[in-house]
């Protein structure tokens, strides 16, 4: 992937991380159940997949030649 791309990729995710990040602090906030805490917890484990590929992609970016 070219240097452009992964850097289009890298928005596109922390778009992504922008709008569950607040989702997710909701959900884990409001929690009072078993349901409700295994869906805050998927949330988070998605959150936290997207931080590991925005970083990922920052390496990336990184190691590509401009």
């Amino acid at each position: 992937m070219d240097r452009a791309r992964l850097i289009e990729e890298k928005h596109r995710v922390q778009g992504e991380i922008r709008a569950l990040r607040p989702r997710v602090e909701r959900a884990m906030g409001e929690a009072s159940n078993g349901r409700q805490r295994r869906r805050a917890q998927r949330m988070q484990r998605e959150l936290e997949r997207l931080m590991s590929r925005e970083g990922e992609l920052r390496m990336a970016i990184d190691r590509a030649p401009r």
